[in-house]
């Protein structure tokens, strides 16, 4: 293939790409929402599931599909929240947004780290107490990591959502 059909295929290559709209998505800074409710429900879900996982082991996988929902739902909160990521091109952060990505991330970490604490302390009070065997202990330790992983994608939006007032994208 020579070079100029090579730049004959990338030319038609991005006229298709302009067509379906999504370079034009890119080019504008992406519109931050408050997200009040939505991380609630994912976190009740998820913190369902996870109880399944704990006091129902015969019953693991409807846990775990709780859990899977949760964490599939909790991804997107980082890129349709209210905080504003560094490493976005498109977006100037002023100190409001650092303050609040900073406030909402350092309550994040406080929380899962009690979460965790107290999580491995009732996994081992429960292994103990309800004789369980390695197999459902691992499938518990796997749990509470899909668990952290949720509240660590999911509390900043939250928190976010919750403490700092709706600023609309005039001012």
């Amino acid at each position: 293939m020579s070079i100029s059909e090579n730049n004959v295929l990338l030319e038609r290559l991005d006229k298709i790409a302009r067509w379906t709209g999504i370079p034009k998505l890119s080019e504008r800074p992406a519109r931050r929402r408050a997200m009040r409710f939505l991380p609630i429900v994912t976190l009740a879900l998820g913190t369902v599931g996870f109880g399944i996982i704990l006091f129902y082991p015969d019953q693991y996988w409807f846990g775990y599909a709780g859990m899977m929902l949760c964490f599939c739902l909790s991804v997107f909160f980082p890129i349709f929240g209210p905080i504003k990521q560094a490493a976005q091109p498109n977006e100037n952060l002023d100190e409001l947004d650092r303050m609040m990505g900073r406030k909402a991330h350092l309550f994040t970490f406080g929380v899962i780290s009690i979460v965790a604490i107290v999580g491995i302390w009732c996994l081992i009070g429960l292994s103990a107490y309800a004789d369980w065997k390695r197999e459902i202990l691992i499938k518990a330790m796997l749990g509470l990591l899909f668990y952290l992983m949720s509240l660590l994608t999911t509390l900043p939006t939250l928190y976010a959502s919750w403490s700092f007032p709706t600023i609309s994208e005039e001012e």
